[in-house]
């Protein structure tokens, strides 16, 4: 029996279509504004959102969690 996921998150990482899109939209974003922009990859995908970032140009990423172990309502990361 196959466990259907319960939650919007991806486990580990998002797929390459979900960091494709978010580039392209990033990048739209950041030619209409000129403030700061930065870019969160939930579910705490830090590789993605710093791929996001240098094809977008943003000047930040927030990453949830860094180091250390936090729990969350998806389970630990």
């Amino acid at each position: 029996m196959k466990i259907l996921e319960t939650s919007p998150f991806y486990r580990d990482k998002v797929p390459a279509e979900t960091v494709a899109a978010l580039g392209i939209i990033t990048a739209a974003v950041r030619e209409a504004i000129r403030l700061p922009l930065g870019i969160n990859v939930l579910r705490n995908d830090a590789r993605a959102a710093l791929a996001v970032a240098a094809v977008a140009g943003c000047q930040f990423i927030r990453v949830n969690v860094l180091s250390g172990l936090a729990a969350t309502d998806q389970g630990w990361i």
